[in-house]
């Protein structure tokens, strides 16, 4: 059973186009063709080219119930053909380049569609008719692995794999896995290339680091965010797309 269009009046559109392009109107001219009923969101257009484990760390941030079934558009990196698939309420409509697997790493393959690149817009009027059943099943997608942690004897790496305009810089490290690894050890925190520990203390949020310090925090997904109060943490650490955080246990 696949949800009543009548209930989706909000799409969000994630890109790497960035804010400065052409693209993203025609995008959207296409869509209100289908229907001048649609809401469109720019949830997030800076994408570095091409990188999925950024886009899906994008779309795990949206926030999305049953109440209020939405559909999450997705145009980063290069693609032949489209998925379009349904997880509980909502349709997701994203590049078959391996996205998929990275924002959800268990699929119902009964709930897989796809079309070609160009045909987006014949997508989302399936989805607007309720008529999902109409596109074509996908008989195989694109599959990839997250970005993995790497844990080793007293060591828990992650990877950078966000970093937003004010240099907050996000890795791939999660509170459960944290903890997980922690348990009642102390430990220090450390990022690559950069000699000293950072404070061995998980913030509540920036407001409780000292203006001028660095600190790390979790947000609200659960994802570890390293910041400076008052500062630029990509700037002071120079951290890079893949630079590491790493936890070691004392």
């Amino acid at each position: 059973m696949h949800t009543n269009i009548n209930t989706l009046s909000l799409i969000f559109i994630i890109s790497d186009y960035q804010t400065n392009t052409y693209q993203l109107g025609l995008l959207k001219q296409n869509l209100y063709a289908v229907s001048y009923e649609t809401q469109i969101i720019d949830f997030y257009h800076n994408i570095r080219l091409n990188n999925i484990n950024e886009a899906a760390f994008i779309i795990k941030q949206l926030k999305y119930n049953d109440n209020q079934p939405i559909i999450v558009l997705a145009k980063v990196g290069a693609a032949q053909t489209y998925i379009v698939y349904q997880h509980l309420l909502n349709y997701f409509i994203v590049p078959n380049n391996g996205l998929l697997s990275l924002i959800f790493p268990s699929v119902n393959k009964e709930n897989l569609r796809v079309v070609e690149t160009d045909s987006i817009d014949k997508a989302y009027l399936a989805i607007k008719d309720n008529n999902f059943d109409s596109l074509n099943r996908a008989s195989q997608f694109v599959q990839y692995l997250p970005k993995q942690l790497f844990e080793r004897g007293d060591y828990l790496i992650s990877e950078c794999i966000h970093i937003d305009m004010h240099g907050n810089c996000y890795f791939n490290l999660d509170k459960e896995t944290f903890s997980r690894f922690v348990g009642y050890n102390s430990y220090n925190i450390k990022v690559q290339h950069y000699n000293n520990n950072l404070k061995s203390l998980i913030y509540n949020n920036i407001q409780e680091i000292p203006e001028g310090e660095a600190g790390v925090c979790f947000i609200e997904s659960g994802y570890i965010k390293l910041v400076v109060n008052m500062g630029n943490a990509q700037k002071l650490f120079r951290i890079k797309e893949n630079t590491q955080l790493i936890i070691e246990k004392i």
